[in-house]
């Protein structure tokens, strides 16, 4: 029950400030949505505010459930397949060393950009009068 509460205290003001927004030219949020939803086969009640905060946590949850789910099952397949694991572990090394090379690279370019600038400030340039 503490969870819930928290997440009472969490969501609630959230919803409340987007009841309170109205319609300015705002497009519509997920709250918006929740707040104008209405349940038909309890006389077309508006939900509740402990419905309301039910909702968001599971959205919110459910994004973070598929990701987190995803990269387990990607060690686990890495954890029984040596080889595959062998190939992700050069393949990443290669793409940091590109990586690293790349970025050195753009700071050399960037740090040379600027001398051409500076080497003709340096010497004087002879007219054509003075060449002949």
């Amino acid at each position: 029950m503490a969870v819930r509460r928290r997440l009472h205290e969490l969501f609630a003001p959230l919803i409340h400030a987007a009841a309170r927004r109205g319609e300015d030219d705002h497009p519509p949020c997920y709250a918006d949505s929740l707040l104008a939803l209405r349940v038909p086969n309890e006389g077309d009640r508006p939900l509740t505010d402990a419905e309301i905060v039910s909702l968001c946590s599971e959205f919110l949850n459910a994004g973070t459930d598929t990701t987190v789910t995803l990269v387990e099952w990607i060690m686990a397949e890495l954890a029984n397949n040596p080889d595959v694991q062998a190939k992700v572990a050069t393949n990443m090394i290669i793409l940091i060393y590109f990586s690293a090379s790349m970025y050195v690279q753009s700071w050399k370019f960037r740090s040379t950009r600027r001398k051409p600038k500076l080497t003709l400030l340096r010497y004087k340039v002879k007219s054509e009068k003075q060449i002949e």
